[in-house]
């Protein structure tokens, strides 16, 4: 009798196992290789461009694992967090390895602002990089964010 027991076990162990294998892998972000095509732009690049456009970034700072919450640090090869201070609004540019993560990222996002409204933001994707502006901003006003991003080369 104990013997089928056991058997019985193992094989649900291993089940399990199997389908986690198979399930786990596809749950997180992971380092995949970039297309050739997969433009290195850099978040430096398109802060640079909003301020030579001079869109009213008064204030930014690289981000980092220590200092900010949430995991986008962890799957990015650069980010910069800027403000807008007429608006008393914020935003983030985020520069990826690969388009597996971005896209997650990018997915995140959007479903983060269907589940709360309160976090809803403008977003944008230009190659390799997602800029991303609370939705309080005016939609004019993100469409020159847009415009900038869109004209760069």
């Amino acid at each position: 009798m104990a013997a089928p027991s056991f058997t019985r076990h193992l094989t649900n162990l291993l089940v399990i196992v199997g389908f986690a294998a198979i399930l786990l892998p596809g749950c997180a972000p992971t380092a995949a290789p970039a297309r050739a095509d997969f433009a290195r732009w850099r978040a430096e690049v398109i802060l640079n461009a909003f301020q030579h456009a001079g869109l009213g970034i008064t204030e930014w700072r690289y981000a980092n694992k220590d200092a900010d919450d949430g995991f986008a640090v962890t799957m990015v090869v650069e980010t910069k967090r800027f403000r807008l201070a007429r608006e008393n609004i914020g935003g983030t540019i985020l520069a990826f390895q690969n388009e597996r993560d971005q896209l997650w990222m990018y997915e995140y996002y959007v479903r983060l602002g269907e589940t709360n409204p309160a976090y809803a933001s403008w977003l944008w994707t230009r190659g390799n990089v997602i800029v991303q502006i609370d939705r309080a901003l005016a939609p004019e006003r993100a469409r020159e964010f847009q415009r900038v991003l869109n004209q760069m080369k």
